[in-house]
């Protein structure tokens, strides 16, 4: 996780205490009875093995009951046994699945294998050849030194004027010569012998390698299609399952959760539970709706949906998620119809929306203008989001475009950017400031604001489409998409507004010298992050648990031995570095705490500082 101080990254460690956690809860219990993928969805208390303990006194020297479905009585006879029909092609197929997995690992592996031989045996060839004929050359030179040596020699001989040493010496010469040319020879007939040998290696480990890839190939084809054999069973236990259920009302030796039966205009959720294998309904909309009843409905999936994003609902969210978002477009569609009407807020009643959080901080010059959510609803602005990779400072960039042939002035207050996957990060940025646009002019406008999830990873830069807009004004349009209602959003904002004051007012004062930092913006950044991620009532909002000073001491112990193992002296230092920023945290939440005030009630200006 990327940040301009020392706050992330807690995903794998988090991730790793959740499956431990899960794992020794697992063996601590009666293990439930679940096969594989296939029966995941049914209820246990079906199958005639679920809850059984070997080592349960009343189970001594007995046989495991087999895992199949409990024998039905009383109407449901046929159902149960479509579903052990499908439960069992579906075991089968998972098994021919994962057969046909391990031979594709096995297949892929030859093929990776043969290549690297064929690889091999390439190179080992170029460099035989490479040496033969370096080999040639070499034996080529000692040809000519030997017949000049023998010249040499010839000469010596003839000449009268050579003493008997002369002629010694280019005799040694000459005999030297032909020794060196005898061993070229020698080598180059062994090199000659191995380019020749391993001449025939490539084209062999070549036919090798393509009959390990057409292999490979083959048991790819034959994974793919067990893969999906195994999801068409799958998708049939499913049919059978959902088909029992309908019916287990009249199954009298069934006494597990009962589907709750629909009212008309109900659905159900697909995909999730709730904690006790419940079904999750999404409600009716009532006939002939008024704008009231529509916004109560609204409220009611929005509720829905938040929990489901938080993991109040095991399974996968998905489609869950998809049947939501539907519904809400669909009350969205009959407000237009209605209509119902989209107030456009003066601004005299945006300064309202979050008390003691001035609209705007400096940061533009104050122009009277709409929302940008009224605005973005009205169709006079298109507004795209898209991350910075950043936890605090410029978090968000906006891309503004004037739709319209007027000039306007874009209004953008205190907002909470959502994570509509719910798998990033959301952010709290509690400065407002106008931007002014020509007729069609599109500008990019830096948000800043801080992370309100430590637990996930920042909306990367560029990346857009995750973040939507909550201005936490209930009387404003509200975006589909959006988990939290506008209340919490306040409560979120004017939370980070205050920690922001207190950690201004608390570095002017002096409070946050003995900080390990020298930078007078990073100081700040750490005190606001820390206090944000270590804030109860943030937490229990945006779903996570409370940060702890341990959780900033595994943060700085990472960063720190990145260079290396810690030294006692060095630790001991760091430790202190670590006590001294957390009582600053807690100094600063004290102080945030002190200045921000109830809804309604007016509180000290923020200065969020430009990222």
């Amino acid at each position: 996780m990327k940040s301009n101080v020392i706050f992330p990254n807690f995903r794998s460690s988090r991730l790793l205490l959740i499956v431990c956690a899960f794992v020794f809860a697992l063996h601590t219990q009666v293990q439930l009875v679940r096969a594989d993928e296939c029966d995941d969805d049914i209820n246990p208390d079906l199958f005639q093995d679920n809850g059984w303990n070997p080592d349960a006194p009343e189970n001594k020297d007995k046989k495991k009951p087999p895992h199949e479905l409990i024998t039905a009585t009383c109407g449901c006879e046929d159902l149960f046994k479509a579903l052990q029909k499908a439960l069992n092609k579906c075991y089968e197929a998972e098994k021919a699945k994962a057969d046909a997995d391990k031979e594709k690992e096995k297949s892929d592996q030859a093929a990776k294998d043969a290549k690297d031989k064929a690889d091999t045996a390439a190179t080992d060839a170029k460099d035989a050849k490479d040496k033969a004929e370096k080999a040639t050359t070499d034996a080529k030179d000692a040809k000519d030194a030997k017949d000049k040596a023998d010249k040499a020699k010839a000469a010596a001989d003839k000449d009268k004027t050579k003493t008997a040493k002369d002629k010694a010496d280019a005799a040694g010469a000459a005999k030297e010569a032909g020794k060196a040319k005898a061993d070229a020879d020698k080598a180059k007939t062994a090199a000659d012998k191995a380019a020749k040998e391993a001449k025939d290696k490539p084209e062999k480990a070549d036919k090798a390698k393509t009959a390990a890839d057409k292999a490979a190939k083959e048991a790819k084809e034959k994974a793919d299609k067990a893969d999906q054999a195994a999801t068409a069973a799958k998708e049939e236990v499913k049919k059978q399952w959902e088909a029992l259920q309908n019916k287990l009302d009249i199954c009298k030796n069934y006494t597990g959760p009962k589907r709750q039966p629909l009212k008309p205009g109900e659905v159900r959720l697909k995909g999730v539970k709730t904690e006790d294998g419940g079904d999750v309904i999404i409600p009716a909309i009532p006939d002939k709706p008024t704008c009231e009843d529509l916004d109560k409905y609204e409220q009611k999936i929005l509720k829905i949906r938040a929990a489901l994003l938080h993991g109040g609902y095991p399974g996968d969210t998905t489609e869950a998620i998809q049947q939501l978002n539907d519904a809400l477009k669909k009350v969205a569609d009959l407000k237009a119809k209605l209509p119902c009407p989209s107030p456009t807020p003066t601004l005299k009643e945006q300064k309202s929306m979050l008390p003691g959080i001035p609209e705007e901080h400096g940061m533009a010059p104050k122009k009277p203008g709409d929302t940008c959510a009224v605005l973005i609803a009205t169709g006079k602005i298109k507004v795209e989001t898209s991350g910075t990779g950043e936890t605090i400072g410029t978090v968000v960039n906006l891309t503004v475009q004037n739709q319209t042939d007027q000039p306007l002035n874009c209004v953008f207050p205190p907002t909470l950017f959502e994570s509509i996957s719910g798998k990033n990060q959301s952010y709290a940025c509690p400065s407002g400031q106008t931007v002014a646009l020509n007729p069609h002019q599109t500008k990019t406008v830096p948000i800043n604001g801080v992370c309100l999830n430590r637990n996930k990873p920042p909306v990367a830069k560029g990346v857009s489409g995750d973040l939507v807009m909550n201005e936490a004004n209930p009387s404003a349009p509200q975006n589909p998409n959006s988990h939290l209602p506008a209340t919490d959003a306040g409560k979120l904002l004017r939370s980070c507004a205050a920690k922001y004051t207190a950690a201004d007012q608390l570095q002017k004062s002096g409070a946050l010298k003995n900080l390990p930092y020298h930078d007078p913006q990073k100081q700040k950044d750490i005190v606001v992050q820390w206090s944000t991620w270590t804030d109860p009532q943030i937490c229990q909002i945006v779903g996570t648990t409370p940060a702890t000073k341990d959780d900033l001491k595994k943060v700085v112990y990472k960063q720190v031995e990145k260079k290396g193992p810690m030294s006692p002296e060095t630790k001991k230092k760091v430790d202190q570095g670590i006590n001294t920023i957390f009582e600053k945290v807690e100094l600063t939440t004290a102080k945030a705490k002190d200045l921000e005030k109830p809804e309604g009630e007016s509180s000290p200006p923020t200065e969020t500082p430009a990222g």
